[in-house]
């Protein structure tokens, strides 16, 4: 989950190596630091904390080079210090080693080679490669890694520094951690997200498993662990602004991507729909109508808020394609006895494409034999590199942590696949899929409708940030989006919350209710409203404050709660895109009140590249 960024090129490599840090500390946060050769001399710098550090304090003057390689860490092996920090060095100062993965065999490595003489510093794994390079030095960089890589074990992605190769940048991966190169004129990028380095380069190449690379100003050379020539692969575009990195006015990246909902919804649509033949077309799908037609049963699975976004898939699925779906947690789903089969379909969903218990989610669904699709927001991914069809969302770059223009998104590709499968499988005649597209049409503008809300949700951010505990209630596809509210107040603003179905409250939970609780209701109009009405009177006979989300004009809820914020009505299938945003917005100005750091929860990470 740690960040990398690595340069070599005509340019200063300090600033524009931590530059690209301070995009990747979504990634970690703990630690940083940067190893640059000058005059072939290896300098390094290292701090606690953001990256920032680097560029503060005494001697922060930029490091001299034009190589070097850098790291912010979310701290595995060893608490955050300076001598946990990355790079890690070997015995001589003359190699550097930054590091995303977990060494698995390091304790292993550590004790051979403290036996032959190496003296450690640090508490990581990651020191354990520094010294294996110091110990194989002899022929070129190339075959050092390669001879270091043999005696590895685990998931890693490495860049390397040495003075013995002053104009060189090393790479290697194996396993799940992400590492890209970015292709210059006269330069060569290396990153664990294109993120780091968008404003030089849109063009890259992704690190394979097994590969290593060589990096100078004229060339990237990629070739196996195991031997062989040089890797031939056509470099890959990724057609992110950077203007997309920028905070653009907002105080938090967080609150500029809930603002930038209703336009990644319009992307994710954008040329997949046609209202007036009331069809879907998901290019990357891979999947004909027979196909579709012949699907036995399905399995969602993800992990956080992807996984919640999951369990509102299976209500699209078996409503509208009327096919059984189970929604599993990634980390479990790997771990069971699969029975699966060539008529089972699996949809992996992931905002990265790089979380690791989902990619080995697929590949243990692919070994069943099943077919599997991925719904992803980042081209060439890893999991849309594995997977056999693609839905991409198409949101752009998401920087906060916490995931929120991503789960909005999710939703809606869910949707577009049950309705495409609905139509093949003659399910959703042409009249109710038409109906349908054209809420879907309307529902960008309703996000803008309750995103000028705002106001008056910060006001009650500021009623009730003193409550310490909340409980999320929904029925029916309300449930999953009150898992994600509860989710989001508890990963940015610290709260204890949980999430319940309704009808769940008085098994147990109601126990809890007293006039110190907040709960938030989820009681749009619809079927299930008469029911969470009755809900919302059992909390109140116990003294708890509510807050419901509510259909405008709803006259049997509004005078029953606390307080109440209208929703916009549309279908139920959509509504809970719409039910997301007044959540998101709550947590968000509850973190700020609390004096969060919004867009780097503590504990947490974006992309959980290690099991």
């Amino acid at each position: 989950m740690c960040g990398i960024v690595g340069y070599v090129g005509y340019r200063a490599a300090f600033p524009l190596i931590t530059e690209g840090l301070t995009r990747l500390e979504y990634r970690g946060y703990d630690s940083a630091g940067v190893a640059v050769l000058a005059d072939d001399k290896l300098l390094v710098r290292w701090t606690v904390g953001r990256v920032q550090n680097l560029l503060s304090g005494n001697g922060a003057q930029a490091l001299p080079g034009h190589v070097g390689i850098g790291h912010t860490r979310w701290a595995t092996h060893g608490k955050p210090s300076v001598k946990n920090a990355h790079p890690q060095v070997d015995c001589t100062g003359s190699i550097a080693v930054v590091h995303n993965g977990i060494i698995e065999n390091h304790k292993e490595l550590r004790d051979r080679l403290a036996s032959r003489g190496h003296v450690f510093r640090s508490e990581t794994d990651t020191e354990v490669v520094a010294h294996l390079v110091e110990d194989h030095l002899g022929g070129d960089l190339e075959d050092t890694i390669r001879k270091v890589m043999e005696v590895l074990r685990g998931d890693y992605a490495l860049g390397i520094l040495s003075e013995h190769a002053p104009n060189s940048l090393a790479a290697a991966r194996s396993g799940n951690p992400p590492l890209l190169i970015g292709i210059g004129e006269g330069e060569h990028f290396l990153s664990s997200d294109i993120l780091s380095v968008a404003p030089y380069t849109q063009t890259i190449l992704p690190l394979e498993e097994g590969e290593l690379a060589v990096l100078t100003r004229d060339g990237a050379e990629i070739v196996s662990a195991r031997g062989g020539g040089p890797a031939r692969r056509t470099p890959v575009r990724v057609a992110w602004s950077p203007d997309e990195v920028k905070l653009a006015g907002h105080s938090h990246f967080m609150h500029k991507e809930i603002h930038e909902q209703p336009s990644a919804i319009q992307r994710t649509l954008r040329h997949r729909i046609s209202v007036e033949t009331a069809e879907v077309h998901l290019e990357g799908l891979s999947l004909t109508g027979r196909q579709l037609r012949d699907v036995h049963r399905m399995a969602l699975v993800a992990c956080g808020t992807s996984y919640h976004a999951g369990l509102i898939g299976r209500w699209f699925f078996e409503s509208l394609a009327r096919i059984p779906v189970d929604v599993d947690v990634s980390s479990e789903f790997r771990q069971r006895d699969l029975l699966l089969g060539p008529q089972d379909l699996c949809v992996f969903i992931s905002q990265s494409g790089e979380t690791a218990d989902t990619l080995g989610a697929l590949r243990a669904a692919k070994a069943g034999g099943a077919t599997a699709l991925a719904v992803c927001n980042v081209p060439d991914s890893s999991l849309t590199r594995q997977a056999d069809g693609v839905v991409l969302t198409s949101t752009g770059p998401e920087i906060g942590v916490a995931s929120t223009k991503s789960f909005t998104a999710q939703i809606v590709a869910l949707f577009l696949m049950a309705l495409q499968a609905g139509r093949a499988r003659g399910l959703v005649t042409a009249d109710q899929a038409r109906s349908l597209l054209k809420n879907l049409v309307g529902l960008p503008a309703q996000m803008e409708e309750l995103l000028q809300e705002e106001e008056r949700i910060a006001g009650l951010a500021a009623v009730f940030h003193w409550c310490r505990d909340f409980f999320f209630l929904g029925r029916g596809l309300y449930y999953p989006v009150a898992l994600e509210g509860a989710l989001k107040l508890k990963e940015i603003a610290y709260v204890r919350a949980e999430a319940f179905p309704a009808g769940e409250m008085k098994h147990g939970p109601l126990a809890l209710v007293d006039r110190t609780t907040t709960t938030v209701v989820i009681a749009p109009a619809g079927r299930m409203h008469s029911k969470m009405v009755s809900t919302i009177e059992e909390v109140k006979a116990r003294e708890g404050n509510v807050i419901a989300l509510c259909t405008k004009g709803d006259e049997a809820t509004l005078p029953l709660v606390d307080r109440s914020l209208p929703l916009p009505s549309t279908s139920d299938y959509l509504m809970p895109c719409l039910v997301a945003i007044p959540l998101q917005l709550f947590a968000y100005h509850m973190a700020v009140l609390r004096g969060c750091d919004v867009d780097r929860p503590r504990n947490l990470a974006k992309s959980v590249t290690v099991d």
